[in-house]
C-alpha cells in the first residue's frame, strides 16, 4: 500500500511541474538557463542535458556510428567540410 502513495505523489509532481511549465514566464525563464548552460560549454550540456533525455535506441545508434570513425576518416571529413568538398573521400 505505500507503494501506492508513491506512484500518486510521483504524479501530482509530475503535474505540478506541467503546471509551473505551462506558464510563458517559466519557460522564457528556463529557455535562458538552458542557453546559459550551453553557452558556457557545450559538450557538457550535451552530456548532462540532452543525453538523459533522449532514447536508449538513438544512444546506441550514435554510439555504434561513433565507433567506426577512425582519426583518419575525422580528418577526412575536416578536411573536406573545411574546403567546401564534403562527402568526398580521398582515395
Amino acid at each position: 500500500m505505500k507503494h501506492r502513495f508513491s506512484r500518486n505523489g510521483r504524479a501530482r509532481a509530475i503535474r505540478q511541474i506541467d503546471m509551473l511549465f505551462n506558464e510563458e514566464k517559466n519557460m522564457a525563464t528556463l529557455y535562458d538557463a538552458l542557453q546559459a548552460e550551453f553557452d558556457a560549454d557545450p559538450m557538457k550540456f550535451f552530456r548532462e542535458i540532452i543525453m538523459p533525455l533522449a532514447p536508449r535506441e538513438a544512444i546506441t545508434q550514435t554510439e555504434a556510428i561513433l565507433v567506426k570513425w577512425t582519426p583518419a576518416d575525422i580528418v577526412r571529413d575536416m578536411d573536406a567540410s573545411t574546403t567546401g568538398e564534403a562527402g568526398a573521400e580521398n582515395g
